[in-house]
């Protein structure tokens, strides 16, 4: 589709937007956003499907483009958040504008008013929350997207509490962690962690695991091989980021020396043994190994 002809369907999707004519709106979009994603269209996609009753779909096409959102239009964004009462996702997008304390304000009274006429929802997922080491991961993983409706400090007293559950599932513990660092929660939690110890953090002093000293070390030294193709590599990466979940936050504990680590996980990639390798990082790593093998199981 040239330029000229997409001015044109454009045209005529405004124009049935003006008209009411919303179905045969979106009918035109869904080929001119298949055809180009620009943030103008995009602003233009949600508009359309917000006045369509369609919000989750709105939030998703929204989230394309968050980045241009949060720049130039964060009330936009908040908006649609806020209606899917998604209230830790609109905290964390808070976090990052230049009008955060007042979106945060937005929030809180939100999220009085849904804990007010919302009473039975909100205990249903809290109680599903508390709960989540009776199912299997997959079932956690549902009921972690679902408690994302949970205000936020029914949110953080639920993640406090099933920080310390030692049955729940290393990768759910992960996961609710990173989710505490990302909505930059600033006093001490304590989690369960490794043989049986208890850790102590403040989640917004953590970094994403990618971003840590410890995998862009290991990341880098393991690009330096050049017997692997990029998707031998990204397996490679994708089984020591798993590794390293395990032992979230306090990879410090583990890695001794990231570089040794990435020597090591070459030597066994055939079946050698790197013998420089630290005796006690050596018997740590292959036990993150052997638990995040058993978490594929």
């Amino acid at each position: 589709m040239d330029d000229i002809e997409f001015n044109q369907q454009e045209t005529k999707a405004r124009q049935f937007f003006a008209d009411g004519r919303i179905i045969d709106a979106l009918d035109v979009l869904d080929d001119l956003y298949n055809e180009r994603q620009t943030f103008a269209l995009n602003q233009f996609v949600t508009e359309v499907l917000i006045a369509d009753g369609q919000f989750q779909l709105a939030e998703m096409i929204m989230d394309e483009f968050v980045d241009d959102y949060l720049e130039t239009k964060p009330e936009a964004y908040m908006a649609v958040l806020m209606h899917n009462r998604h209230f830790l996702k609109a905290r964390e997008f808070s976090l990052e504008t230049a009008v955060s304390a007042a979106l945060l304000s937005g929030i809180e009274t939100a999220e009085a008013a849904y804990a007010e006429d919302m009473r039975e929802t909100i205990q249903t997922i809290q109680r599903h929350f508390y709960h989540l080491s009776n199912e299997d991961v997959a079932q956690q993983a549902h009921r972690l997207e679902e408690a994302e409706k949970l205000p936020y400090e029914a949110y953080l007293q639920g993640a406090q509490y099933l920080l310390v559950d030692p049955y729940i599932h290393p990768i759910t513990r992960a996961t609710i962690i990173d989710r505490l660092r990302r909505l930059a929660v600033n006093e001490p939690v304590k989690s369960d962690w490794l043989q049986d110890q208890q850790i102590t953090f403040v989640p917004t002093k953590l970094v994403a695991i990618d971003d840590t000293v410890e995998f862009k070390t290991i990341k880098r030294a393991l690009e330096k091989h050049q017997d692997f193709d990029d998707q031998q590599l990204e397996t490679l990466l994708a089984t020591v980021r798993l590794a390293l979940m395990v032992a979230y936050p306090a990879l410090d504990r583990v890695v001794k020396d990231p570089d040794q680590w990435a020597q090591a996980v070459l030597a066994e990639m055939v079946g050698e043994e790197y013998a420089n390798e630290d005796p006690t990082q050596r018997a740590l790593r292959r036990e993150l190994q052997e638990k995040s093998l058993a978490l594929l199981m």
